[in-house]
């Protein structure tokens, strides 16, 4: 068919240059023949007279009475230019405080409170942090409603989490969008969660240290050094469920942690970071990670133990196998271990193996190195707390300002 179009196509150039020739010669013939009113196929055909072009003539209303008696499908609906009648309950997800990658599960009720059933078309979450029960062609009864029930999975770091999940309802434009959002956070939460000490601004100031549950705890170091309370003395006052602590970005000398950590006796939450963003304190990213934020918790002095950085694999930007690590501190080493793929996640789990050295005790932040086959490098942090037996203890409190 295909060869025959062409075969068609082509010929008809050279009837169409005829064609003009005879109108200007011949007019009579040119109305017999029908020349140029029968499209591609009239064109296409060789003259055989004027009977023939009679023929063509007269079967051509014929048809055209047939065309008009066939019956006309009947046009659809325009889709609405507004949200379907849909009523969500509870409004939105909120889930509250959450622990660092940890998921959270809820349902949101879609209530059609309109006259006639909708069928749903899609369910679409914002991102690959939630995952959501398939809706895909359910139909809603008018006065009804359908369960929705979605799951969201928190970042590793604490702050805000948020997503949404937009569902298509058939003969609207508009989505119908359900919001989620969770506070990751440790037991123990600092407020505002980062310092943002950027262009000069604020090199000091002040921090919210409270626990989420209202329990008591102390702080035993605001990065290694005495924390400085504004109205609380830790020799002679109760301990406390929070505390108002100032810093001073100048305390940290020239070179600037990308986290700034809170070290407590609690043991849901040994070391506590906020996030220092500063011109000095981050590293220039050659080998993408999922996280920058390493923790490594709490060990024993003298003891090894390994931890897992992420790297960004995604299918367009494949990372670089990692086959080395050193440290940039005489603190301690770190070595490298092993790597499997998490092709699900797109990402390369990492597993590293911090030793401080044998005589060290107390808040540990280490600089280190890790190595790509590619030639590759990226400069990161680890931070723990290494204390006699892996014990979670504070010092002897001192005075209020020390």
């Amino acid at each position: 068919m295909k060869s025959h179009a062409r075969r068609l196509h082509a010929r008809s150039g050279p009837h169409g240059s005829t064609c003009v020739r005879l109108l200007q010669l011949l007019p009579v013939l040119l109305v017999a023949i029908g020349c140029g009113s029968g499209g591609g196929d009239a064109g296409s055909a060789e003259p055989t007279g004027a009977s023939s072009g009679a023929t063509t003539a007269a079967t051509a209303p014929a048809a055209d009475t047939q065309s008009s008696k066939a019956p006309v499908a009947a046009a659809p609906a325009a889709p609405v230019q507004s949200a379907p009648p849909i009523r969500l309950d509870p409004p939105s997800l909120d889930f509250g405080f959450v622990a660092p990658s940890s998921a959270s599960t809820g349902t949101v009720a879609l209530v059609n409170t309109g006259a006639t059933p909708l069928k749903i078309l899609a369910v679409q979450p914002s991102c690959k942090c939630t995952t959501i029960s398939d809706l895909a062609g359910k139909e809603i009864p008018a006065g009804g409603s359908v369960d929705l029930e979605a799951t969201l999975d928190a970042q590793p770091a604490p702050g805000p989490k948020r997503a949404q999940i937009r569902v298509l309802v058939e003969g609207y434009t508009q989505v119908v969008t359900v919001q989620l959002q969770a506070e990751v956070a440790l037991p123990v939460r600092v407020t505002p969660p980062y310092i943002n000490a950027v262009e000069g601004k604020n090199q000091t100031g002040r921090l919210v240290v409270q626990a989420t549950d209202g329990k008591p705890f102390r702080i035993c170091s605001a990065h290694g050094l005495p924390p400085r309370y504004l109205g609380f003395d830790p020799a002679t006052e109760e301990l406390r469920s929070q505390y108002l602590l100032e810093y001073d970005v100048a305390d940290f000398g020239s070179r600037l942690p990308r986290y700034f950590v809170i070290e407590t006796d609690r043991p849901d939450a040994p070391l506590v970071d906020v996030l220092l963003r500063h011109e000095n304190s981050f590293p220039a990213i050659n080998i993408r990670m999922k996280d920058y934020r390493i923790p490594a918790g709490v060990l024993a002095t003298g003891q090894s133990k390994e931890f897992t950085i992420r790297l960004d694999n995604r299918i367009d930007r494949p990372a670089p196998p990692i086959n080395a690590a050193i440290s940039r501190s005489s603190d301690g080493m770190v070595e490298f271990v092993r790597q499997e793929i998490d092709a699900e996640n797109e990402e390369v789990l990492v597993t590293l193996r911090l030793t401080p050295k044998a005589s060290f005790e107390g808040f540990l932040y280490l600089p280190f190195t890790i190595f790509a086959q590619n030639g590759q490098t990226q400069d990161l942090d680890v931070f723990a707390k290494v204390s006699p037996g892996g014990a979670i203890s504070c010092p002897e409190p001192a005075s209020a300002g020390g």
